[in-house]
């Protein structure tokens, strides 16, 4: 068949019975939709039934019960986005900054340690923006990580650098969800990181479990949450595991029938036994009757 009909039936007519399709005067009947089909069916053949849902696509060929995987249920996993905190690995959000701390420029020079308190206050991050916070939080997390005061260039400063970047994009994006430059730079921090994370690996193992431990980070070596899961192999996979407990379940029903109906045939199986060696010993005794017999027919017949 080349041609196609589709029909699109409602998702509270799915158990409908003789659903009856007409094609160039033929008659095709679809029967017990399963519950987790789609709402669009595509009938080709006699035998033949297709549900499309999406970009998804589930066969069935020949089903004469299709009611009986309505146990098997898909769910589908949440999308985790490459900007979120569970997929970068930061387990410790940014830190609140004090505002009364003086700016990175100011914290080390004599004259702000010898000035009054209006110039100290209008030194302090509370009155110089945003920019100033994130530069004590770079400095903070250099601190923690870096081999020498004012080491930015090492594998350890540059992984705390893109760090703090990461957990400043995670404040932005709370405030501003739809930002895709934010989500963008978000995630290139977290590819840059890792590059860096699996360079110190391979060169200093232990400095690099010092570093996910000093900045409490978790480092994933396999990209297991970028390989798309697909509805047709997730099914097929939860088809098989479903046949596989029916089937088990069966076999254990039918094990312990079957023990349970042991006593009864062991009991008619001793009483077949019994009557079949009582019927031998009769048996035998009619035999030797029989051959006595015989013996004295065979001595009055010589005699005569």
């Amino acid at each position: 068949l080349k041609l196609w009909i589709r029909t699109i039936i409602r998702r509270d007519q799915f158990h409908a019975t003789k659903m009856k399709l007409v094609w160039q005067g033929t008659k095709l009947a679809l029967k017990n939709v399963p519950s987790f089909c789609s709402s669009r069916f595509f009938v080709c053949n006699f035998n033949q039934a297709r549900c499309c849902s999406g970009k998804y696509l589930v066969k069935y060929r020949n089903i004469k019960n299709p009611n009986q995987f309505n146990e098997v249920v898909w769910v589908e996993p949440e999308n985790i986005k490459p900007w979120d905190v569970r997929r970068t690995g930061d387990l410790e959000a940014r830190s609140e900054i004090d505002g009364c701390r003086p700016c990175q420029a100011y914290e080390k020079l004599p004259e702000y340690l010898v000035a009054n308190d209006v110039v100290k206050k209008l030194a302090s991050v509370h009155y110089n923006g945003k920019q100033e916070e994130l530069k004590l939080f770079k400095q903070d997390l250099l601190g923690r990580v870096q081999r020498y005061e004012g080491d930015e260039e090492s594998l350890e400063s540059r992984i705390a650098l893109y760090t703090a970047r990461i957990r400043n994009q995670h404040i932005h994006h709370a405030f501003v969800p739809t930002d895709k430059s934010s989500r963008y730079l978000c995630k290139l921090f977290v590819d840059r990181r890792r590059r860096l994370l699996n360079s110190l690996r391979l060169q200093d193992y232990r400095r690099y479990e010092w570093v996910l431990e000093r900045l409490n980070i978790v480092h994933r070596l396999d990209r297991h949450h970028d390989v798309p899961t697909e509805r047709d192999q997730c099914m097929k996979e939860l088809v098989r595991m479903h046949v596989d407990e029916v089937k088990e379940r069966k076999l254990r029903e039918l094990q312990e029938q079957f023990k349970s109906e042991q006593k009864v045939f062991l009991k008619e199986k001793e009483r077949a036994l019994q009557h079949l060696n009582n019927e031998k010993q009769t048996i035998e005794q009619l035999s030797s009757e029989v051959e006595t017999l015989a013996k004295k027919l065979s001595t009055e017949c010589f005699d005569l």
